[in-house]
């Protein structure tokens, strides 16, 4: 019986660790798309400065 529960135990942790780190991408992701929108914005003007 211990040894099943002790399993079980791994398994949510395992489980947690998971959703944790898929946050942590989802995040990161987040952070990436706005910087790219920042320096599209960026680039734009930049280019309308050229012309």
């Amino acid at each position: 019986m211990q040894a099943k529960n002790n399993v079980q135990g791994m398994l949510h942790q395992r489980r947690a660790l998971q959703q944790h780190q898929q946050q942590q991408q989802q995040a990161a992701m987040m952070q990436q798309q706005q910087q790219q929108q920042m320096q599209g914005m960026g680039g734009m003007m930049g280019q309308g400065h050229h012309m």
